[in-house]
């Protein structure tokens, strides 16, 4: 069984991380105390669970100096344990918080730079232990990106749903991105058999991938290529063509 412990000042990121690996098949726990993940451990290798994920913060700081020892005893059982601690510089955490607004776990009617000093003296040890990543200039989009490779070793295939609608009744709420198919060349126009079809430049929706290929359809086989996403974190996109 593979387990990951993941920690980190609060504001780096932590539910970014834990959602990312969610999606990626694993089973997630937030903010247990330490002394219940060798309980949760056996739970999780009793139902036959492979990969499991546990957050535990500040929040749970009486608990939290038992890490080093439960670590030890899951490696000791064959558990491939793997811990990992998100970290910020205080300008970043100060302007998350802002744009959030929420109070920070420590904050007790404090100074928000005061609760993030004391949580950083509280788990400066377990800094120490686990493989430290600074968020500070990261997006949501790149911190997935990141855990994922970091982690994830057999990771899911993206999922592209194509949709066809008629505008008569409105765009699919759910679509990634909306093509014309008016607007898209077709046979006769001069392309050959095997030649593909950009589809963002056909219809000048770039999606925010400029200079990069949104879709591209060969049709010489039938096969779907998204350069634009395919270096991303993406679970699945759902293009949608008009009739």
């Amino acid at each position: 069984m593979r387990l990951v412990l993941l920690s980190g000042v609060s504001g780096s990121g932590k539910s970014v991380a834990l959602k990312a690996l969610e999606d990626a098949g694993f089973f997630c726990v937030d903010n247990l105390p330490a002394e219940l993940i060798a309980g949760l451990a056996d739970y999780a290798r009793a139902r036959g669970e492979e990969r499991v994920a546990i957050s535990a913060d500040a929040r749970s700081r009486e608990t939290l100096g038992k890490l080093p020892e439960i670590v030890e005893k899951e490696r000791a059982r064959g558990t491939d344990v793997r811990v990992i601690f998100l970290d910020s510089s205080d300008e970043s955490l100060v302007r998350r918080f802002s744009e959030s607004r929420r109070p920070h776990p420590l904050g007790e009617g404090r100074e928000l730079k005061a609760a993030i000093a004391e949580e950083r003296g509280l788990l400066a040890w377990l800094a120490e232990i686990g493989q430290r990543i600074d968020t500070s200039a990261l997006t949501p989009g790149q911190l997935r990106q990141w855990i994922q490779d970091l982690v994830v070793s057999d990771r899911a295939p993206l999922t592209l749903v194509f949709e066809s609608f008629g505008f008569k009744n409105g765009p699919p709420l759910d679509a990634d991105y909306v093509f014309d198919a008016r607007c898209v060349l077709r046979s006769g126009s001069g392309y050959s058999s095997g030649e593909a079809l950009n589809l963002g430049s056909a219809t000048g929706m770039s999606g925010g991938t400029e200079g990069k290929d949104v879709l591209r359809i060969r049709k010489e086989k039938g096969a779907v290529q998204l350069p634009a996403h395919a270096e991303g974190a993406r679970s699945n996109l759902a293009p949608s063509s008009s009739d």
